[in-house]
């Protein structure tokens, strides 16, 4: 009997039984093929997103995004029967949230998540390894303002079922009084489990 017990405890320190256990997991530790049963399931529920700074390119001109005070509300439902996550947010109603693959995407296309100025002394958690290497989520979609179309892309590094880094690009191909204007940009995020 004290042989089993010896065994379980075992099992239990290992990362591979933690992930298992169904209530949590390290996203340093999480091989690609395991988000669907080990990542996605624990993602959905509420989370409160922090934007944080950023930079925005107007007409060849680059301003500071300052980081913003009060958090926005954002709701993750995972469908246990198609497997898919879908997004609910103030400021784009619902998305498709999707796994992304970085090891089959150009460097530019990985460049397109940098959060390499995030500072992680920010952070309670301590990382085991660099964002890249956690599990990713994604999506997109545009919303309108004062008549111009707005297009975002936000991608997530999920570090744990509580926390999220990642950042929102922006671009906006528009007019305003008859003249062509053009925005590009980008802001980090920080997304917290509100369960």
């Amino acid at each position: 009997m004290t042989k089993w017990i010896a065994l379980a405890a075992c099992l239990a320190a290992t990362p591979s039984f933690a992930q298992m256990s169904g209530d949590t997991f390290n996203g340093c530790d999480i091989a690609p093929g395991e988000f669907q049963e080990i990542v996605a399931p624990l993602l959905s529920g509420g989370w409160k997103v922090t934007n944080g700074a950023g930079v925005v390119n107007m007409m060849g001109i680059r301003q500071p995004l300052a980081p913003e005070a009060a958090p926005e509300t954002m709701l993750i439902a995972y469908n246990e029967g198609s497997g898919e996550l879908h997004v609910d947010g103030e400021e784009f109603g619902t998305l498709t949230m999707y796994p992304l693959d970085l090891s089959g995407l150009s460097e530019e296309e990985r460049s397109l998540g940098d959060v390499s100025e995030v500072d992680i002394n920010m952070f309670e958690e301590t990382f085991d390894c660099g964002f890249t290497e956690m599990p990713v989520v994604a999506f997109e979609g545009y919303r309108m303002e004062q008549g111009t179309r707005v297009s975002f892309h936000i991608r997530y590094y999920v570090v744990n079922p509580d926390l999220m880094v990642g950042n929102m690009r922006l671009s906006l191909d528009g007019s305003s009084d008859g003249q062509a204007v053009s925005m590009n940009g980008y802001r980090y995020l920080v997304a917290r489990a509100n369960r």
